[in-house]
Order: C-alpha cells, then structure tokens, then sequence
C-alpha cells in the first residue's frame, strides 16, 4: 500500500472500488463478498460506500486504500507512509490491524515511516537506508537510537516555509524566543519558552486552528497546546518547570478539527532544556521522564 487511493477509479463508487481494487490485488469475488462487511466497518465509510471515491476526502480514501489492503490476507504487507493522512483514531486501529497481522496472523509487515512512535509500537527489527543504501539493521530500539544520534541534524533553529503553494493557510515561519524576545535553542528548566508562528492565509477560515505539539528525542509527543482560531502572527508561551532536562523539537499543523490539515511541520526547531538546579537534578543517570508535574506528598 503505497499511496492514497492506489487502483482507485474517482468515478466508480466506493463498492465498486472494494470489487475492482480487491481483483486487481489477486481476491476473488468470493473472499471481497466474505470481507466486505468487514473492510467497509474498518474504514467507517458506510454511508457513503454508494458513492464516488472523487467526492471522498483524502482521509475517506485512505481508510479505504487501507481497509482493502489489509484484509487481503497477504503474506507480506507493504506500508509505505500511507497513515500520514489519516486521523489520530485511524493510525491507532490501523497499527492494531498491523499488529493483528503480524502476531496473531503470523504474517510479514513491512513499515516504512518516520514516525518513531509508530515504528516502536509496531516493529521488532528495524533497518535504516540512507540514498538507497541500508546503513544499519538491527533490533527496533537499536535502529531508532542510531537514526536519532546520526540522522540529518537541523542547521538552523528557525523554520522557513515555501511561499510556493497554493493552500488556504500555511506556516512560513516557526522560531523559539526566549522570554527577551531572541531566538533561542538552550533552556534552563525553569525558564519560559516562546514558540513564534508566522503564517500566510490566502483563504480565511475561522474553523481553522493551529495545534502544535513538543516531541523528545525519539519524536514521542509529550506536550500538546491548540489554538483557537487563527492570525498571521501568532505565539505560544510555555511556562517553566514544566519540560525536564533533554531534547526536543516542535510539530505543528493547521486544521479544522476532526476534517482536514492544511498545513503541517514536523521534527522542526530542536531545543535543548538543561537541568542543573531543580529537586530531581541530584539523578544525574537516570531518566525520569519529560514534564515536572503539580504535586504534593501527604
């Protein structure tokens, strides 16, 4: 499953579509009969399975693309970054059928993506290719440990964006302040941390949003902060005390809530929180966790 869509035709319906690409993928008609309830309840396109798969959103066709390609019964599933699109609720069941197929099934999944929580939560072996060249193989927290330590390191601490695009609304420039104003990568614990938005909006949609999340090192989301409507110029302040000590990065899009992204930015503007001061500071080896929280022993 390499794209959304793959062996989609816009003008058939959706149950045409399920007939057409579950043939052209090697099903007779009998196993699509037997798997059709199942594949059109996984891509929860009932009310619209009689309609054309051109008037379907991005999403829509994916977890259809999807559906289909997982109930094949293959013996090796290819998944070539195709949940990108897909919601937070689709990813998450899409893994667990994944999940199903490999363990339960017994069957090959070949995962390819760069979200590392996703490959953490799927894969047991990982293996890293750089320009067509695999650069290690190894076990699935191995391989994450050499992508994150010798991937390609940001060179700058601000990120610009292409004026280039025809979206209604899109990011041209995401950059971390300091509570004085000035672009910054080092934090003490307890210092507050800016994190300035500056967008461009051809086409003003007041449902829009920006949600922007903090990842660790290993890309896991830890802090989530949504806005409510949009500006062209727009900044968030996080209070400190709140992220420990390590190293992180933003992860930002513009969407309408539960129906589209218009833009996204991932893995962009890495910061560093340094700890030398606070009550858990004395734990110089030892991890314990990503946030102080509010507390209090009795």
């Amino acid at each position: 499953l390499l794209e959304v869509g793959t062996g989609f035709h816009p003008e058939m319906t959706g149950r045409e579509n399920i007939y057409m690409n579950g043939s052209i993928m090697g099903m007779t008609k009998a196993e699509i009969n037997r798997k059709f309830d199942e594949i059109v309840d996984f891509a929860g396109v009932e009310r619209y399975i009689d309609t054309p798969v051109k008037r379907f959103s991005s999403g829509m066709t994916v977890r259809l693309g999807f559906a289909i390609a997982a109930h094949l019964e293959p013996e090796i599933l290819v998944v070539d970054e195709v949940l990108a699109v897909g919601d937070a609720e689709f990813q998450k069941k899409a893994i667990g059928k994944m999940q199903d197929v490999s363990r339960n099934e017994g069957r090959t999944v070949l995962f390819v993506s760069h979200n590392m929580g996703a490959v953490s939560s799927l894969c047991k072996n990982g293996v890293l290719i750089n320009n067509g060249s695999v650069i290690y193989n190894g076990n699935i927290n191995e391989t994450i440990k050499f992508y994150m330590e010798n991937g390609e390191k940001a060179e700058n601490y601000h990120f610009n964006g292409s004026m280039l695009t025809n979206k209604d609304a899109f990011f041209i420039e995401i950059v971390i302040l300091d509570v004085g104003g000035n672009e910054c990568s080092d934090f003490f614990y307890d210092e507050a941390i800016n994190i300035s938005f500056k967008l461009k909006i051809n086409r003003f949609r007041p449902e829009y949003n920006v949600f922007c999340l903090i990842l660790d090192k290993n890309l896991r989301r830890v802090f989530a902060a949504e806005s409510i409507g949009i500006k062209e110029e727009m900044k968030l302040r996080i209070n400190g005390n709140f992220l420990v000590r390590g190293d992180y990065s933003i992860h930002a899009f513009i969407h309408i809530p539960r129906v589209k992204r218009e833009d996204e930015i991932e893995n962009v503007c890495p910061f560093k929180i340094t700890d030398t001061g606070s009550s858990m500071s004395k734990h110089s080896n030892f991890d314990y966790g990503v946030v102080f929280g509010n507390y209090s022993w009795d």
